[in-house]
């Protein structure tokens, strides 16, 4: 973690993820890491869903109005580095591209047996507001197997417990509250 300093920008992480001022951020990403770990059934040996089309509204908002989840910064600026004619130096360019992402991303993960999927929902930004996302989901347009009927419920990701939101027969439907900073995971099961 120390890294190289011998070049511009020094390297050194070590600094950086020390710093309390930072304490939020490494938290962030040591849930993120535990997540996967958690969800390795299905991220591993998985596959990913087609896009789900969740639709997303302020908590608490009578009127539901949809939110867009695309945000961007378009003066963000990307290097690139290419060789001088001189051996052994580089020239750097920076390019203003832009940059365009989701401030909630969603992705469901079919398992591998088709007996189950996770869905899950990961505020990026964390300075919002809690938000509402709502699924409507046909089993059979995922990829699940054929059930009597579908357990949804939300995973405790620390805990591992499982709250169940309700049992389905094929139209899977359900509404969770994503704050920011926060990874949500709901599972449907297939129930025989």
């Amino acid at each position: 973690l120390g890294g190289r300093d011998n070049q511009d920008p020094f390297m050194g992480m070590m600094d950086v993820m020390m710093d309390t001022a930072h304490d939020q951020e490494i938290d962030f990403l040591k849930r993120m890491s535990d997540a996967r770990a958690a969800l390795t059934d299905f991220l591993v040996d998985g596959r990913p869903t087609r896009d789900l089309g969740i639709s997303f509204a302020y908590k608490g908002d009578d009127k539901r109005e949809l939110l867009t989840t695309k945000r961007r910064a378009p003066n963000a600026v990307r290097q690139s580095k290419h060789r001088t004619a001189q051996a052994h130096t580089h020239e750097h360019e920076h390019h203003k591209l832009g940059l365009e992402y989701d401030s909630i991303a969603s992705r469901g993960w079919l398992a591998s047996d088709a007996q189950s999927m996770v869905l899950m929902l990961v505020s990026v930004e964390k300075n919002s507001e809690d938000v509402d996302a709502s699924f409507e989901l046909s089993a059979a347009s995922v990829g699940l197997a054929e059930a009597e009927s579908y357990d949804v419920s939300v995973v405790n990701l620390a805990t591992g417990e499982e709250e169940l939101l309700g049992r389905y027969e094929d139209e899977i439907t359900g509404t969770v509250t994503v704050a920011p900073r926060q990874l949500v995971v709901v599972k449907v099961a297939a129930e025989n």
